[in-house]
């Protein structure tokens, strides 16, 4: 049998292709591991917490499984925080929109909405600007938890939104289970120093690491 001939693809759509694998399925999955683990060791409590629930669930880090990281409820509450206050892409890509009614109201041609001032907004979440992961775990909470789609919905939605979270589960579970960590950075405030373009720039994220002690 002869080799069938193939042209292949062209270096343009390689290049097209390998821009969107890099900037969708890499910058924003590292940006909001950086986001988690910054927010975690600036806040001691949410850090003591989620070390108590990992360790609790695992002996180490090769005890982790897929199945059990999405049980674990603080784990998941503060991945979830973190992409709240940072969306992996908070502007929204341009785009043509044409007007249409949503639940029977009119949303005129043209209008986009930021994922970071919807996730931000008061009339939505108590405190917005504050990292507070309990809101996802503790009943009785009246943040609008629907108005957080750090994935965006419907036929646009993020392809690889399942696994992205299970890898940053795993990844952060390791994380936390196998060091002590301790944010040594000198910058406190991430929001006033970050730069937003079509994606975040964020600032240096300087942690020193310990092996932990297995009990």
């Amino acid at each position: 049998m002869e080799r069938a001939e193939t042209s292949g693809l062209p270096e343009s759509e390689i290049a097209e292709n390998f821009s969107a694998i890099m900037l969708a399925g890499f910058h924003t999955t590292q940006n909001a591991l950086c986001a988690v683990i910054f927010f975690v060791l600036t806040h001691p409590e949410s850090h003591a917490k989620l070390v108590r629930e990992l360790q609790g669930a695992f002996h180490s880090a090769e005890d982790i499984s897929g199945d059990v990281v999405q049980q674990l409820p603080y784990l998941n509450a503060v991945i979830t925080e973190a992409l709240r206050l940072y969306p992996p892409v908070p502007l929204g890509g341009p785009r043509v929109s044409p007007g249409a009614y949503v639940d029977g109201v009119y949303i005129p041609a043209g209008i986009c909405t930021s994922l970071f001032a919807l996730h931000h907004n008061p009339e939505y979440f108590n405190e917005p600007y504050e990292f507070i992961p309990e809101r996802w775990t503790e009943h009785g909470s009246r943040d609008k938890k629907e108005a957080v789609q750090p994935f965006l919905v419907g036929s646009r939605a993020c392809i690889a939104k399942y696994f992205a979270k299970q890898m940053m589960q795993i990844t952060l579970a390791g994380f936390f289970l196998d060091y002590e960590a301790e944010y040594v950075g000198t910058v406190k405030d991430w929001q006033r120093e970050s730069r937003c373009y079509a994606f975040w720039e964020l600032p240096d994220l300087k942690v020193k690491l310990h092996q932990r002690r297995q009990a």
